[in-house]
């Protein structure tokens, strides 16, 4: 069972109906480079549409919003580091100490 872009092309050397008579009879007839031409570029438009809309949401945060992320992270990050020996691996004291220096998100470029 091939898939193109989301649409069923059969099989390999054949499919159920015309509309999907397998991968070797559409290379054959020259419609596989459309299809897969067309599927890439559905592609490539629906992920700079999800990148859109992740900048979109990102400026719309209020300062006080990427304030408390970036506060969340470190809580976070800090209860991970302390669990870590439990693990048997150490952790140098400079990453903790960089994540603590860190600038507020806000401030960042």
């Amino acid at each position: 069972s091939v898939w193109i872009g989301g649409e069923f092309v059969g099989g390999c050397h054949e499919g159920p109906k015309a509309e999907a008579p397998g991968i070797v009879d559409l290379a054959f007839s020259g419609s596989l480079r459309e299809k897969l031409d067309a599927a890439a570029a559905a592609a490539a438009e629906e992920k700079e549409k999800a990148a859109a809309a992740s900048r979109d949401e990102s400026a719309a945060l209020s300062a006080s919003e990427r304030r408390f992320k970036e506060l969340r992270y470190k809580f976070f990050f800090k209860a991970a580091v302390a669990r870590v020996p439990e693990f048997g691996v150490g952790v140098e004291p400079a990453a903790i100490a960089e994540v603590d220096a860190a600038p507020p998100a806000a401030a960042q470029p």
